[in-house]
């Protein structure tokens, strides 16, 4: 082997060796990325979830109950509800297959029963 052809082999190796540190360079900054973008939307959405709760909780009417038990249930359905606008919120996200699509038309028939 002349030393032009080693010196090409190196050179060769050398490129194929940058090409794999660049894929998986790019592979890690993708990753880091999209969890970085999945914690800011998990964030975004407790934040509106917590708003959404305040302002609710600002705009509920000032009902006094006869019945002490009649009270306990209201704070029963209004957890219930609560929850199940989470769970909805959560479920929206991530609306791609059927299963999701049938979860949250179950959860929205269930919050629109404890309203009425």
């Amino acid at each position: 082997m002349e030393l032009g052809d080693i010196s090409d082999l190196v050179e060769a190796k050398i490129q194929d060796n940058q090409a794999v540190l660049l894929s998986q360079l790019d592979k890690l900054m993708s990753s880091k990325l999209n969890k970085f973008q999945q914690q800011i939307q998990e964030n975004q959405r407790d934040l509106s979830d917590v708003q959404v709760v305040k302002i609710e909780e600002m705009t509920k009417d000032s009902y006094t109950f006869r019945k002490r038990g009649n009270e306990e249930q209201h704070k029963v359905n209004v957890k219930a509800i609560r929850k199940m606008k989470e769970a909805d919120a959560i479920l929206e996200a991530d609306s791609a297959t059927s299963y999701i699509g049938e979860a949250r038309a179950k959860i929205s028939e269930e919050r629109d029963h404890r309203r009425q």
